[in-house]
């Protein structure tokens, strides 16, 4: 590359001669650049200029999930802005807030096969047997090659891609009821940030009547098995646009006291303050406690639809993944419509109550469905 002297400013205006001198200084550090690395680095300038461009345009979606409050923020204020998304004030995070009856789970949690739409297993007798001893939820001294890893299924879109990695045993579709219904005791308290925070603590009496079911025995070991699932589990979260990747380790901490203490029916759970990051603008929904309950592809696929405020069409074929049920694939479509069918029912909660669905094959032949429920608005 022939090297050009640099012009020796001799007219113009001061601020002029200063940008001809800074115009200078970056053509010589341009011509004593490596051609690959000045290349690469334009590659790099561009890609940065794109990304700020985007971020212009859909500021939304850039930014923060957890927004941060000044310390001198009024309480009515602080209210305002858990409306939309989860807030740091002071030293303190708390999620976005939501009405009694009501949780609030991340989409990924509830448009995935984590909590897969299979009904409940049978308890084994090792679970369902009172259990002799403290229950340790941890399984960090475990070696690693013993925790299994999965992959879950999850709804992305092209613009914003999210992966979950499962660490531990397969959760169930019971376990999305127990876990809403702790999400729900930190809808006026702030989430836990260490070793010394408190533990929230209830009965699993008090967990049965949250999570609709039956006091008894077989409901306790119930609660017990699912606490300990939950207890056990990590699961990571990786997500594209530049968020940050969350690790839940575990995704609820757990203390059990032995089934034949006195205290046996009490629970106590933490939840950390790093679940915050999958509470975003647009990334959680509130749902109530009626449609997180509900068992199988029938509470999987209420959830589902919950977390969309518009119908939209979507392959039948996909849908069978994201809700984990074990079954031939011959066989879902017509599960599919006996739920939709039973989410129709009057006393069903209007975010899932189903007004309308079809199933249908595309010209393409991509068997396809399209459910709206009574606060979807239509896409057409």
């Amino acid at each position: 590359m022939k090297k050009l002297a640099p012009r020796t400013p001799t007219s113009g205006t001061e601020k002029g001669r200063q940008l001809r001198q800074e115009a200078d200084a970056v053509m010589q550090v341009i011509e004593g650049a490596n051609p690959e690395a000045l290349l690469e680095a334009l590659r790099s300038a561009n890609a940065s200029l794109r990304r700020e461009a985007d971020r212009a345009d859909n500021p939304a979606t850039y930014e923060a999930a957890v927004r941060i409050l000044d310390s001198y923020t009024h309480p009515d204020l602080v209210l305002e802005a858990r409306q939309v998304q989860a807030v740091r004030f002071r030293s303190d995070v708390f999620l976005p807030v939501f009405e009694e009856g009501q949780s609030a789970l991340p989409n990924c949690f509830v448009r995935s096969s984590l909590f897969p739409g299979a009904d409940p297993e049978p308890l084994p007798a090792s679970t369902a047997a009172p259990l002799s001893a403290v229950e340790n939820t941890s399984h960090a001294e475990s070696p690693v090659s013993e925790i299994p890893l999965h992959e879950v299924k999850v709804q992305s879109t092209k613009k914003r891609k999210i992966t979950l990695t499962l660490e531990g045993e397969c959760l169930q579709s019971y376990d999305r009821r127990i876990f809403a219904a702790c999400i729900s005791r930190y809808r006026d308290h702030p989430l836990a940030h260490g070793a010394d925070c408190p533990w929230m603590e209830l009965t699993l009496g008090a967990l049965a009547k949250e999570v609709c079911v039956t006091r008894g025995p077989t409901t306790y070991a119930a609660m017990r098995a699912s606490l300990i699932r939950l207890g056990r589990t990590t699961l990571t979260v990786g997500q594209s646009l530049g968020k940050k990747r969350i690790t839940l380790a575990p995704l609820l901490e757990v203390q059990l006291p032995p089934a034949d203490a006195p205290d046996a029916r009490k629970v106590r759970f933490r939840i950390h303050e790093n679940i915050a990051e999958l509470y975003g603008r647009n990334d959680w929904r509130r749902i109530p406690m009626g449609v997180l309950s509900k068992q199988g592809l029938v509470g999987w696929l209420g959830s589902f639809y919950a977390s969309h405020s518009i119908a939209k069409e979507i392959a039948v074929g996909h849908l069978y993944k994201l809700s984990g049920l074990r079954c031939r694939d011959s066989d879902f479509p017509r599960l599919l419509k006996d739920a939709l069918g039973k989410l129709k029912d009057t006393g069903t909660p209007s975010a899932a109550r189903v007004t309308s669905f079809k199933v249908w094959r595309t010209e393409a032949g991509v068997l396809t469905t399209k459910v709206k429920t009574a606060t979807m608005t239509d896409s057409d």
